[in-house]
């Protein structure tokens, strides 16, 4: 069978129903499928491998100065040690080398002297940790549709929360786990059957709890948009256990892979460490973007398309857009966020942003200083007209214009616009916010 037609059979399996009109176990189903096809074809053919790469390489340029300060703060509290077996684990997946690494990058860091470093050495360290978790956030953003980034203050302060209190949390609940595996009662239930196969079991399943926990947290908290709890924590299922089995496959890969160091003598170990982080990074932005699907599963489509609206849609979404402020004004209720005008509008925020924007530029809409920032009319809506509203948006996707003048559409679209302009030109925002 040529690939053209089974293509086509897979399409038409998937996407051929429509998900109102059939049995909710199947429309269920489906929307599974739907979802697997279309992160395949994302990671495929988007920008996913393009962020996994960019990931790896600021991972390599910030794991030192990122675990110096992680390790800063844990020799505070006394529980730096604690954190090394939990990263021993990480790497073991790359073998005997991995060892050999961690005890590498466990140097450098010792090495890191506060004293030594200096105020700008201080500050240049702070900068390549927090650069890294710029770079997750812009890649969350990414596979979110947000074209928003936090402000400066709140990136700082947000950074260093995860950067400082982060570890402390990791080793605390690390630290939890291990004293109620270990508690007397606990113990004792272990001792009864079937109790004690069930919590050998569930002990067994701790670790991979933490790392789908971890993955949830990052979901909520770096991408700069609302995220559902249990969207991200879909995300971080899956992306926890592909993690894991990812961390399977690459021991067996080291493990034969001898060839490898017989091509690259010392340079195997580095080869076999990027390619561990590639793909790890490319699973955490494969969760991400599965959290997002399942939060907006209307965004599920056949072809990978960016949604640009035309004409009257762009017309009637900044209508819409001065509708909301208007209202907003007269009620005097807090006002709109980016992100809450896409939601109303049921559009994503990348789709309303140049809409937005163009209000923005023609005067019509100020934005306020708040984090996130909100969005309110620049004057008393009975001084902005609809056609100002109007104008803004054909002004911002104009075209040179090179039809002669002399031709009868000049002459419909003269009086098309007069029809336009005399109908509109009594009504202002405050109409339309009524």
């Amino acid at each position: 069978m040529p690939i053209a037609d089974l293509k086509a059979r897979v399409d038409q399996l998937i996407w051929g129903h429509d998900l109102r009109q059939i049995a909710p176990w199947h429309a269920r189903g489906l929307r599974v499928l739907r979802t697997i096809y279309v992160v395949l074809r994302d990671v495929l053919e988007g920008d996913i491998t393009l962020r996994a790469m960019s990931l790896v390489y600021t991972t390599i340029l910030s794991a030192v100065p990122v675990l110096a300060v992680s390790f800063s703060v844990l020799k505070g509290f006394g529980v730096h040690k604690d954190i090394e077996p939990m990263l021993s684990n990480v790497f073991a997946h790359l073998g005997p080398s991995g060892s050999e690494l961690l005890g590498t990058i466990l140097g450098f860091v010792d090495n890191v002297k506060v004293s030594v470093l200096g105020f700008v050495g201080l500050g240049m360290l702070f900068y390549t940790s927090i650069s890294l978790l710029q770079k997750i956030e812009r890649a969350c953003n990414d596979a979110w549709h947000t074209t928003e980034e936090r402000s400066f203050g709140r990136r700082f302060s947000d950074y260093l929360s995860i950067i400082l209190v982060g570890p402390v949390l990791m080793v605390s609940a690390i630290g939890i786990t291990g004293a109620v595996s270990s508690n007397s009662i606990v113990l004792w239930l272990s001792s009864i059957e079937p109790l004690g196969t069930w919590i050998a079991f569930s002990q067994t399943l701790i670790p991979y709890a933490l790392v789908i926990i971890a993955f949830t947290f990052v979901y909520v908290f770096m991408p700069n948009t609302k995220v559902k709890i249990l969207s991200a924590l879909v995300g971080g299922i899956v992306a926890g256990i592909l993690w894991e089995a990812w961390g399977i496959l690459c021991t067996r890969f080291v493990a034969s892979s001898a060839s490898y160091a017989a091509i690259y003598s010392g340079f195997a170990t580095l080869f076999i460490l990027m390619i561990w982080l590639y793909v790890s990074w490319l699973i955490f932005l494969i969760g991400a973007n599965i959290a997002f699907y399942f939060q907006y599963p209307n965004q599920l489509r056949l072809e990978q398309e960016n949604p640009i609206l035309l004409g009257r849609i762009r017309e009637k979404l900044a209508l819409f857009i001065a509708h909301k402020l208007g209202s907003a004004y007269y009620q005097r209720r807090e006002p709109w966020t980016r992100r809450e005008l896409a939601e109303e509008a049921n559009v994503m925020v990348d789709v309303l942003a140049p809409v937005l924007e163009a209000l923005i530029d023609r005067d019509l809409v100020v934005q306020t200083s708040d984090d996130p920032p909100g969005y309110v009319p620049r004057a008393a809506p009975e001084k902005i007209t609809m056609k100002e509203i109007l104008d803004a948006i054909r002004v911002s996707e104009s075209t040179p214009d090179t039809i002669p003048n002399s031709s009868p559409a000049e002459s419909w679209m003269t009086e098309i616009e007069s029809a336009i302009e005399e109908t509109l030109q009594h009504r202002t925002l405050k109409d339309l916010s009524n």
